[in-house]
């Protein structure tokens, strides 16, 4: 108990008699934890990332209606047999994911004692994704499924645990891509017209002026070509349904392309991959 007692996980008045949450001072962060990797999840902010802490998720208190706790003990380590450090996360089907280029991983809320606290499982080995920004959310006949990259190629996860396959088995297919750059990826989905983007650096370049659109309604994907760097993709949504594509630049602007048409702005596609 004392060495439950020191991360703290038990609660001051079961030592002392005195009725705490957690123990001042010692048991509270200052601040949240710095990360690279941030997702609000069942009322919780859960950060990955952390600069001495590859390995490491560290979340807030939950459950009180305010998620501005931080206890030092609600810190664990998401790690595989590789030791890679973690990429990313996202909620799938109202669960917790934490994910490596090799691994995948779900995370659930368990009681300790009066408190819940967090405990991860790996659920997929060999495969991952690489980048936090660059997992995507797509409408199903069956509900949802996350399409995101790997060094390997582009891969779909169709249900809660079960091992990505392949859309892109080789980055070949669309003339390559730049693998270490991958991590920096961005994603958007238009839902109403059933594509997503996906922003990378062709071979050689480590300028992202390239944009994978990937048709999930009809199977189908093609390469975008960019004068310019694409940083961040968002859709925005009108009031009246229409989604418009916003391309964050390199150079300071931002730019729409507010109707999709089957063309690159001057030509019509007449193919696709």
């Amino acid at each position: 108990d004392a060495a439950l007692f020191a991360a703290g996980l038990v609660r001051e008045e079961e030592a002392t008699g005195v009725s705490s949450l957690v123990l001042p001072k010692t048991a509270l962060r200052h601040e949240p934890p710095d990360g690279e990797y941030m997702l609000v999840w069942n009322n919780r902010i859960v950060i990955a990332g952390l600069p001495s802490r590859p390995n490491d998720i560290a979340y807030s208190e939950g459950g009180r209606g305010y998620n501005n706790i931080w206890p030092v003990a609600n810190q664990i380590v998401v790690r595989d047999s590789n030791n890679l450090p973690i990429r990313g996360l996202f909620s799938f089907a109202g669960v917790l994911h934490v994910f490596t280029p090799r691994s995948i991983h779900t995370v659930e809320e368990v009681q300790f004692g009066d408190r819940l606290v967090l405990r991860a499982t790996q659920r997929v080995s060999g495969i991952g994704f690489v980048s936090h920004h660059g997992v995507a959310h797509i409408p199903t006949e069956s509900g949802e499924a996350i399409v995101g990259m790997n060094t390997d190629g582009l891969y779909v996860m169709n249900a809660l645990g079960t091992q990505p396959v392949p859309l892109i088995a080789d980055w070949a297919q669309i003339g390559g891509v730049n693998k270490a750059r991958l991590a920096d990826s961005r994603s958007a989905v238009a839902r109403t017209l059933g594509l997503a983007f996906f922003t990378y650096c062709p071979p050689g370049s480590d300028v992202p002026t390239r944009v994978l659109v990937y048709d999930f309604a009809n199977g189908a994907f093609w390469p975008w070509s960019f004068p310019f760097g694409v940083t961040s993709l968002a859709i925005a949504t009108t009031e009246d349904g229409e989604e418009s594509l916003m391309f964050g630049c390199d150079d300071g602007y931002v730019r729409t392309m507010v109707d999709f048409g089957m063309d690159d702005g001057v030509h019509e596609i007449e193919g696709m991959v």
